[in-house]
């Protein structure tokens, strides 16, 4: 073959080449697809290229003319899933999960976010083996294998027990369903972000953190998350880390429709009202503070929210409206508290909030909770003024009695000597009053301002005032009528001063002793 033929021959393969190839790509343009490549180094950029889905060669993009696997490397390249595919598997794990049942708008939520972005304290930002605290958990999103450390378990409301590794985000690649303003963050819901991880239980504790980024106010929670060995990450990866978030990934498929209720649960709130009523007792106690009250001895607004405060933070944002008011559900528990505090006494906190009782017995246990704030104030009075136990005592010798039990002591009062004279004097006085709740709670009420006010007296020119025993200050308020309770302050404590040395001569035969014109002129003013 000669030299024009080599020539010729050459030409005709080499267009048959040019052919075939054109052929083939005409083909594949029936079965092509964009895809997303994730970048092999940091710093790089995603790329979209369009492939031949049967071979994997790269059509249009970056590295045209090659395969995925050339390209992307990796055993597992040739079937990473497409940006579609991603999406539509998003949107069928999230559709119809209940991710968040609390109302983030509310100003105590708002607040809470505020508080954790004014200085994210790491220790309760970190590793836990619950939900309602440590780092946030969350689910989907696309996070860096090297910035996966150990793998945990994580327990909900319920016993459910979650495995979840330990990762570290940038704050960007992390989002809340809410912001710190309380508004939807509309990029949780928006799909086409498969690279996100969304928060599933720690809202607050997200948006907080990413808050104090913003603030700049991170620099420690930053640097106490190098320092940690306990979640398994590479300090070197976090250093290089702008913004870095330690977050707790769980499996997708274990987001169930009702995953918000095991989240947002506290451990506290499934025990039963007695065991709860304990803890929140055990928490006031500490707190050392004295629960704020009327002059009719009801708790007031500010009492009501000086209880919530002393709760954890977590469970604050339920007893609060939008406006930051405290509700009914926060009334309701601050006075079962306050109950626990006055009496101390399992057996009557079951019969007033956990049993059905007869409507005399009803009565008496109303007027136990509603006095029970202002009873309550009489812990840690001096000289035996703190008797809350000789009344728990009376209630309950009360109770027995309407239950056939035992029966209240009959004896006059005025010539009782025994010490016991004190709670068979409260039950009687309770069983004379047994038709009207009001009637019972203002005696309780009354008896308990007039021994916290004994120990109120101060010295006069003399020295130091006499005080009355606390027989001599039941002794006075059974005295008082309750038709007192309509009196002026002035006119109650004229009575409240001179009523009991009124009846006491009389009955004793010796009212000409007693000196009635100061008293009616007092009384008259």
């Amino acid at each position: 073959m000669n030299r024009i033929e080599k020539i010729a021959k050459a030409y005709a393969m080499g267009r048959a080449y040019a052919q075939g190839l054109k052929h083939r790509y005409a083909m594949a343009m029936d079965k092509e697809e964009w895809r997303t490549l994730k970048p092999k180094k940091d710093g790089e950029a995603y790329r979209h290229v369009m492939i031949e889905t049967e071979t994997g060669m790269i059509i249009k993009g970056f590295g045209a003319g090659k395969t995925l696997k050339q390209v992307y490397g990796g055993k597992d390249a040739d079937n990473q899933p497409t940006h579609e595919e991603k999406v539509e598997a998003l949107k069928k794990s999230m559709e119809g999960k209940n991710l968040q049942n609390r109302d983030r708008s509310t100003v105590s939520s708002r607040e809470q976010i505020r508080k954790i972005g004014a200085k994210p304290d790491y220790d309760r930002l970190s590793t836990s083996k619950t939900f309602t605290d440590g780092a946030p958990v969350v689910a989907w999103g696309e996070i860096p294998e090297k910035q996966i450390g150990k793998t945990s378990k994580v327990v909900g409301s319920d016993g459910t027990k979650y495995e979840v590794k330990y990762a570290v985000v940038e704050a960007d690649n992390v989002v809340a369903t809410h912001d710190v303003n309380g508004f939807k963050d509309s990029d949780y819901s928006d799909t086409e972000k498969t690279e996100l991880s969304r928060a599933i239980a720690g809202n607050g504790r997200t948006a907080g953190i990413k808050l104090a980024y913003e603030k700049g106010n991170a620099e420690e929670y930053r640097n106490e998350l190098i320092a940690d060995t306990d979640h398994g990450i590479d300090p070197e990866v976090i250093k290089k880390m702008k913004q870095p978030v330690l977050v707790r990934v769980m499996k997708s498929e274990d987001v169930s429709n009702d995953i918000a209720d095991k989240t947002n649960t506290v451990a506290t709130m499934s025990l039963s009202n007695l065991d709860r009523v304990k803890t929140d007792n055990e928490r006031l106690n500490n707190s050392g503070v004295k629960l704020d009250t009327d002059d009719n001895g009801d708790l007031t607004i500010k009492g009501i929210s000086q209880f919530v405060q002393t709760l954890p933070e977590p469970e604050q944002a339920q007893y609060y409206d939008k406006k930051g008011n405290v509700n009914r559900q926060a009334e309701e528990r601050a006075y079962q508290s306050a109950f626990m505090q006055a009496y101390n006494n399992d057996e009557l906190f079951s019969k007033a909030f956990e049993q059905v009782t007869d409507r005399r017995s009803n009565n008496l246990l109303k007027a136990l909770e509603n006095a029970a704030p202002t009873i309550a104030r009489l812990k840690g009075l001096p000289d035996g003024y703190d008797v809350r136990e000789l009344i728990t005592e009376g209630a309950i010798k009360y109770l027995n009695q309407k239950e056939g039990k035992t029966t209240a002591g009959q004896e006059d009062f005025f010539l009782g000597e025994r010490d016991n004279d004190i709670t068979e004097v409260i039950a009687q006085q309770l069983s004379d009053r047994s038709r009207s709740s009001e009637k019972m709670e203002r005696f309780l009420v009354r008896f308990a301002r007039n021994l916290e006010a004994e120990t109120q007296k101060a010295p006069d020119m003399f020295g130091d005032v006499e005080k009355d025993t606390v027989k001599s200050v039941l002794n006075k308020t059974t005295l008082v009528q309750d038709s007192t309770a309509r009196m002026s302050d002035i006119k109650r404590e004229v009575w409240n001063r001179y009523g009991y040395s009124l009846v006491k001569s009389i009955a004793e035969g010796n009212e000409q002793n007693f000196d009635f014109k100061p008293f009616y002129e007092k009384l008259r003013a």
